[in-house]
């Protein structure tokens, strides 16, 4: 057997929704429903006509940046493509 020789399975977590995207600035309001997001986190957007994923390299709330977002908060991400209102973003650990 060759146990660990291809390191442990990343696991997705559902985080939370896209609710707002501003097509023109490449900008995703995502609500978070579960746990926090992480400046550094890997993140995936999963919808019906999306599929990518990226780190998080800044975030803001209410036009202030911030290093983390709770549960039941909102954080505009700047995302390096296009993406949907409902879109499901999963956090990779």
């Amino acid at each position: 057997m060759l146990f660990g020789l291809f390191g442990k399975k990343k696991e997705e977590i559902l985080i939370g929704e896209v609710i707002h995207y501003f097509r023109k600035i490449k900008v995703a309001v995502i609500k978070v429903k579960k746990d926090k997001l992480v400046i550094g986190d890997v993140i995936r957007f999963r919808g019906h006509s999306t599929d990518y994923k990226q780190k998080i390299q800044s975030m803001e709330v209410t036009h202030k940046p911030v290093e983390s977002v709770s549960k039941g908060k909102e954080a505009a991400i700047k995302v390096k493509s296009k993406t949907r209102t409902g879109t499901k973003v999963f956090i990779i650990r």
